[in-house]
């Protein structure tokens, strides 16, 4: 199948091609999220959190005192699903949320020191999941692998004028 893929795509030739799911990058991407995320799930719900919550929890710890529009932006997702999920977050002590000095309408997120250990706590099982997705690859495939991912996302970069003249 791959194969195939690839010879579509060195083609060159501009006319709509109909692409099948099991052909399809971003179906292909998605589904991996997906089972990496329930994979996720298994290790973070026993703490009372969802792999969602665990995403939010994990960025902050990296990057405390984000706002919460920097943080919608790190995670990809909108500003309501943001909110409602640092609400559950701070009821379970987990974040504080603390209007910006510099302008009141911004609130940033910071890790309480629950959050801190809880964070800490789980970290290992990111290597755990990433040990099952990379099963059987060799050190040459996983830094090929990175190095792919690094392009596409490059390749969007900067391209929605581009997409938007397409569609």
């Amino acid at each position: 199948m791959a194969v195939e893929i690839a010879r579509k795509a060195a083609s060159g030739s501009k006319k709509q091609q109909l692409v099948r799911p099991d052909e399809s990058i971003g179906y292909q991407v998605r589904r991996l999220s997906q089972q990496m995320s329930e994979a996720m799930e298994n290790f973070v719900s026993p703490s009372g959190i969802s792999s969602a919550q665990w995403g939010y929890l994990r960025h902050i710890y990296f990057e405390n005192g984000l706002s919460q529009r920097e943080l919608s932006d790190r995670i990809g997702r909108q500003g309501a699903t943001t909110v409602s999920a640092l609400k559950r977050l701070e009821q379970a002590g987990y974040v504080l949320t603390q209007k910006n000095k510099n302008d009141q309408r911004k609130n940033k997120v910071y890790l309480t020191a629950k959050g801190r250990a809880l964070v800490t706590e789980l970290m290992p099982y990111v290597g755990s999941v990433q040990e099952i997705a990379f099963r059987g690859f060799s050190a040459a495939e996983i830094r090929a692998f990175w190095n792919a991912v690094e392009r596409m996302r490059s390749n969007f970069s900067g391209s929605q004028s581009q997409i938007r003249r397409i569609a």
